[in-house]
């Protein structure tokens, strides 16, 4: 009779199945075995009631739910714990299941192929075969066969491919320690229930020739080749064409029984999505001539150490010889960078080097490495390295041995010298979050709510480690819906506490702190700084002056930042990082930056874009009367521009950045700033096309006070710049009369300080007012005395406006022919001095002017060569935006 005190042992790898010592616990209804099922799969750890709701009957539960699953952890209880209290508890928001691992047969298996792995690393392949036996002898089917729920349908499917994996693992330990024959005939079984796995492919083709039957190896090849062209269109991948390389060569490799090398792989990240684009580059540099030493790099939490051992498990049967790995602690936060002898002590041993003749110097060392890996087909995979100095001494120097390097560090020297080959990783692209997110929360979770998980991906900044932190939480709560996940992270006050983990290594400030505290003071600075800057990306002479430094030093301290990863330079000499490091870079400013500095070099970068921006509309307009000149401010950089290109080419490359200063809430005092700056804007908006949407009230109330300034202290030229500032935005706002009265007195003004380009100027916004408000003859005086003005002083962009001014005006007096030739001679001055944004506009007018006069062939003509004219603004805009 079974001891009733004895501990419950259960069986999930075949039909569910519980035992007190030899008989068997009756389990209940199928229902309640689900729920068990369920509890085994999450053991030791507390599952909510909706999680087991979720895990019993997916999307669609019964009302009842809840009261099912109560009445069935009841008849658990009474099933499972006997005299044994508290084997089934509710304890920290849900059902807690506590079992040993040697009391569940899927975690003895997990712990006997761990068990298994670690052998195989350090070199004993016996030991190793053996434990995978054992542990795949105690598979029995499926996992919970019979038992249908949504969690155990996917369970199966994902322990499934562990399992096969297992085997392929089992049988290329039975092929370096046995003959191969015998394991033919499992191998083809194995292949017809699996065909599209190549893997196995491999396997018996290696099996076939260890028996010496070559030409069987290579029609398994051709069936292979068949099934995967007929079933997905696609040719074999790289690993089983290797084997079909060495089987024709007669590869000896093939042939004999070795001595295994060692295969030191960690487990590769289970349900890897993406980068496909990616590996096609890591493999296209493996096969080059010079990609013997492969460079994976990039920020901070981006994947590069998944991205490595996906690649590396795909890769492995190329490097027949083994597989060597180090994780080197660059950035690790508990424990200093590893010595390269360290390194090298942990290779040699892997290689057969006893403990007694490790040589006891780095240069020693590396040699004594250089002379076992010559010849030998290895893979060498450093992980996390910091710099190129730690990882100069672990290069095998073999041509015949492929070295993959990840880094934060762009490890510039390794390219200088030894050619090595970078592959930067940068964050995921949209459709490729998305597959992250479906991998791991499943596709129907994701398309049920695609607005949330296209939130969460936005929140994420593309981010793999936040998408991953994510992830988890929503797999730790499967019944709530993503909308409620993606409101935590948007109302979210707390900066990247939403993306905090208990383990360090997941934590995303965690790991963005490693690669910050490892930078120069200098760089660690403008790190800072860089998120007081309000636009996406920044120059260099823009950096220079937020630091309020040399542009020398700000490059100095860029180029540092763009080796760690942690800015991008996104197009030639400018940087920018994506949220999450600008979250960061602000956290970090608040603690090491007091409120006077931050709003300094805020300051100092608003006087940068002022002084630029004005310089460069100097250049676009020089008729144009300047504000007074921005006061000096100490390291304050502008960019010296040569003419009117280089300020268009300025004006483009800057655009995002001086839109976003412009939007930006200035700081307290730094109002000012930012008005100066959408004045040196206002030429280039109106001339390319490029309109923002413009705050004419906020506008108009910033002209008004900085004229009642101006008239306190007496100046009384920016009076007149002033009052005609105002007429054109009252008349955008549609108060013609006021708009008119300021034109008045802007020209009181220029005519008592004698300015007679002032004067001509607000002649004709006079003029315009006039016709605007109905008063078409008084109007056409006025322009008439303006056009006059401007042709005695040049002033070819005022002449141009004046002309445009008279065809309005014609047009509405009722007189279309002299209209048209009013904006002929408009177009004209337009075309000469480059301004195409209005000439469209001007030819626009002109068409209905011929409309009037019955022209249809003209209208034609002018509006398709305006269309024309905006097609090609756009074209060019867009161009220099991209």
């Amino acid at each position: 009779m079974a001891d009733a005190d004895a501990p419950a042992r259960f069986e999930l790898l075949g039909p569910l199945r519980a035992w007190r010592g030899v008989d068997a616990v009756p389990l209940g209804p199928i229902q309640q075995q689900v729920v068990l099922a369920a509890l085994l799969l999450h053991a030791n750890r507390p599952l909510s009631r909706p999680a087991l709701v979720q895990a019993i009957w997916g999307d669609t539960p019964p009302a009842c739910a809840v009261n099912l699953v109560q009445r069935h952890v009841s008849g658990l209880r009474r099933a499972l714990d006997s005299r044994r209290a508290g084997l089934l508890v509710w304890r920290g928001g849900g059902y807690l299941l506590s079992v040993a691992r040697e009391d569940v047969d899927l975690t003895r298996v997990e712990d006997l192929a761990a068990t298994a792995q670690q052998a195989r690393a350090t070199g004993f392949v016996q030991d190793a075969a053996k434990g995978l036996h054992a542990a795949l002898e105690l598979w029995r089917g499926p996992v919970c066969d019979a038992l249908n729920a949504p969690l155990l349908d996917a369970e199966r499917a994902r322990l499934g491919e562990w399992r096969i994996g297992l085997i392929e693992d089992r049988i290329e330990l039975d092929l370096q320690l046995g003959d191969g024959a015998t394991l033919v005939p499992e191998l083809r079984r194995l292949v017809a229930d699996h065909p599209l796995r190549e893997g196995l492919c491999a396997l018996l083709m290696r099996a076939l020739c260890r028996a010496g039957r070559q030409a069987e190896a290579l029609a398994a090849f051709q069936d292979a080749r068949r099934t995967l062209r007929d079933e997905l269109g696609i040719e074999p991948g790289h690993a089983l064409q290797a084997v079909q390389r060495q089987v024709l060569r007669s590869d000896e490799s093939l042939l004999v029984s070795t001595p295994p090398g060692p295969a030191q792989l960690p487990q590769r990240i289970p349900r890897f999505c993406g980068r496909d684009d990616e590996l096609d580059r890591l493999r296209a540099i493996v096969r080059s001539d010079g990609g013997r030493v492969a460079l994976v790099v990039g920020t901070a939490g981006v994947g590069k150490t998944g991205f490595a051992l996906h690649w590396a498990h795909q890769a492995r049967g190329d490097y027949p010889d083994g597989q060597l790995h180090v994780n080197l602690r660059g950035f690790d936060p508990a424990r200093a960078a590893m010595p390269p002898v360290e390194a090298l002590h942990g290779f040699l041993t892997a290689l057969g080097v006893s403990a007694g003749r490790l040589p006891g110097t780095v240069e020693a060392c590396a040699g004594l490495y250089r002379t076992l890996m010559r010849g030998r087909r290895m893979l060498v995979l450093l992980d996390n390295a910091r710099d190129a100095d730690q990882v100069r001494p672990l290069l095998p120097g073999s041509d015949t041995c492929q070295v993959v390097v990840t880094s934060r560090d762009s490890l510039a020297g390794l390219v200088a010298e030894v050619f090595a080959q970078p592959l930067r990783l940068e964050v995921l692209p949209p459709p490729e979050a998305r597959r992250l997110l479906a991998a791991r929360l499943g596709a129907r979770r994701i398309a049920a709510e695609p607005e949330a998980a296209d939130e969460i991906i936005r929140t994420c900044a593309g981010l793999p480690l936040a998408l991953a932190i994510v992830a988890a939480r929503g797999a730790a709560q499967p019944g709530f819906p993503l909308a409620a996940l993606a409101n935590q992270l948007r109302v979210s006050t707390d900066g990247l506490d939403v993306f905090a983990a208990a383990d360090e290594l997941t934590d995303v400030r965690a790991v963005f702190s490693w690669s910050y505290e490892s930078l120069p003071p200098g760089a660690a600075r403008v790190f800072r700084l860089l998120a007081v800057h309000p636009g996406p990306s920044v120059s260099m002479t823009a950096a220079a002056s937020l630091l309020g430094q040399p542009v020398a030093q700000a490059r100095s301290a860029l180029v540092a930042l763009s080796r760690a990863h942690l800015v991008e330079e996104q197009s030639p000499g400018r940087f920018g990082f994506h949220d999450l490091l600008r979250a960061y870079a602000a956290e970090a400013a608040a603690g090491a930056e007091s409120a006077e500095n931050r709003r300094d070099a805020l300051h100092r970068v608003l006087v940068h874009y002022v002084r630029t921006g004005h310089r460069a509309d100097r250049l676009l307009n020089p008729a144009r009367e300047p504000l007074a000149p921005a006061p000096e401010t100490a390291g304050v950089t502008a960019v010296d521009l040569a003419d009117g290109a280089a300020a268009l080419e300025w004006f483009y490359a800057d655009l995002p950045a001086l839109f976003a200063v412009v939007d930006h809430r200035p700081v307290e005092g730094l109002d000012d700033d930012a008005w100066d700056l959408i004045w040196g804007l206002e030429t280039f908006l109106d001339r390319r096309g490029v309109r923002q949407e413009r705050r004419y009230d906020e506008a108009c109330d910033r002209y008004a006070r900085a004229l009642d300034e101006a008239e306190h202290r007496g100046e009384r030229e920016q009076q007149a710049q002033l009052q005609i500032r105002l007429t054109w935005v009252l008349e955008r706002l549609g108060r013609l009369g006021a708009a008119l009265e300021h034109a008045r007195r802007a020209h009181d003004l220029f005519t008592a300080l004698g300015n007679r380009a002032g004067i001509a100027h607000s002649k004709n916004a006079i003029g315009w007012c006039h016709t605007r408000l109905g008063a078409h003859d008084e109007a056409r005086r006025w322009c008439e005395s303006a056009l006059s003005l401007m042709r005695d002083l040049s002033e070819h962009d005022g002449e141009a406006h004046t002309w445009d001014s008279l065809g309005h005006i014609h047009h509405r007096l009722g007189a279309p022919g002299a209209a048209v030739d009013a904006y002929r001679h408009a177009v004209d001055l337009w075309r000469r001095l480059g301004i195409h944004t209005y000439e469209a506009e001007t030819m626009e007018r002109m068409a209905e002017a011929c409309d009037a006069l019955g022209d249809r062939e003209g209208a034609y003509r002018a509006r398709t060569s305006a269309a024309v004219i905006r097609d090609n603004l756009l074209h060019h805009r867009l161009g220099k935006e991209s």
